[in-house]
């Protein structure tokens, strides 16, 4: 398994370290897709594209007036637009 640092995931999703750190990071630590070793998180590299998808796909319906712009991330939502397929149309090509 491949690991990241919390500024590599931020960057590989295009956020700040900050943002990543309060949105993202405690998403994927329950998931148990990042662990903190020492005093640092690393991630999983092979789980990014899951969240490269929501957060693409969150941005369009975020652009398209369907979700707010305050709406908080969720391992729901990342489930339903990564596993189960919902918003689909809103989703990159």
């Amino acid at each position: 398994m491949k690991l990241l640092s919390v500024a590599q995931a931020a960057d590989n999703l295009g956020m700040s370290r900050q943002n990543f750190s309060h949105e993202i990071l405690p998403l994927m630590a329950d998931l148990h897709q990042a662990q903190r070793v020492g005093r640092a998180w690393v991630v999983d590299e092979s789980v990014m594209w899951e969240w490269k998808l929501y957060s693409a796909t969150r941005r369009n319906l975020i652009d398209a007036g369907v979700w707010l712009r305050d709406r908080p991330w969720s391992v729901a939502d990342l489930d339903d637009i990564v596993r189960v397929g919902m918003w689909a149309d809103y989703q990159p090509e």
